[in-house]
């Protein structure tokens, strides 16, 4: 039992160690104060149950889909998405651009729910994409949140950049990032693709950790138009509302 007893107690410390984001398998050893061997076993264990996942190619590892819903206290047969769907309607309504429910899912973001109001002009469906992290509003939010080290890991790999206007120099998103920390928005413009234009607060669960993003979205060419300001406030409400419903 005592051996039981401890092992649920490392567990527990590797995943508080890795809600500053992803680490090193020799990182979250340091970091619990563990060997590496049984810093690996647990995280095999872990990895098992989507407690954590281990990112593609990489040596890194991150809290994983399977506890987004545990540390938020959803129920397992309510989703995100679900419990979110009422705010995004008002939010899709408030706003007449089409809104977005993201989740963190190693180095992308997952999107999970999206709502549409009847608009003469449509964006594509990007429920269920996954989104490199520095190319997409609902990334920059969460990546804001991460810790120099686990920014670092992030950054110092070759990032994608499918448009002119993609930012991929370590440098300047260090800087965009300090910015979004200190905003607590962020905006993309013709990063993902030309001509979508996006803006993100911080999905938080009730750990305090940012999970992903509730984003607006919508044609470059007439949003935001002269309401960035309004829409920031917009997103900013709703993401707050649903934070609530998540604690």
């Amino acid at each position: 039992m005592a051996a039981s007893v401890q092992s649920v107690d490392r567990a527990f410390r590797i995943l508080g160690a890795l809600t500053t984001g992803p680490s090193t398998l020799s990182e979250i050893a340091r970091s619990v104060d563990l060997p590496i061997s049984t810093t690996s076993r647990l995280l095999a264990t872990l990895e098992d149950v989507t407690a954590v996942e281990r990112i593609d190619n990489v040596n890194l590892y991150r809290i994983g889909p399977g506890i987004v819903t545990m540390a938020s206290g959803v129920d397992a047969s309510r989703s995100l998405a679900a419990i979110a769907a009422d705010e995004l309607r008002s939010l899709a309504t408030e706003a007449g651009e089409a809104v977005g429910l993201s989740v963190t899912s190693g180095y992308v973001v997952h999107e999970i729910a999206e709502e549409r109001p009847e608009t003469a002009v449509q964006l594509r469906d990007w429920v269920d994409s996954r989104l490199p992290m520095h190319l997409v509003s609902s990334g920059l939010v969460a990546l804001a949140s991460w810790t120099d080290d686990a920014l670092d890991n992030y950054l110092s790999r070759e990032l994608e950049r499918p448009t002119r206007k993609s930012m991929t120099d370590a440098a300047q998103l260090r800087q965009r990032i300090a910015q979004v920390r200190l905003e607590g928005l962020a905006w993309t413009v013709d990063e993902l693709e030309d001509g979508i234009t996006s803006l993100s607060a911080p999905l938080i669960a009730a750990s305090g950790e940012v999970v992903g993003g509730v984003s607006i979205h919508g044609p470059s060419y007439r949003y935001p138009g002269t309401r960035a300001e309004e829409f920031e406030k917009l997103v900013r409400a709703a993401a707050e509302r649903i934070n609530l419903l998540l604690t």
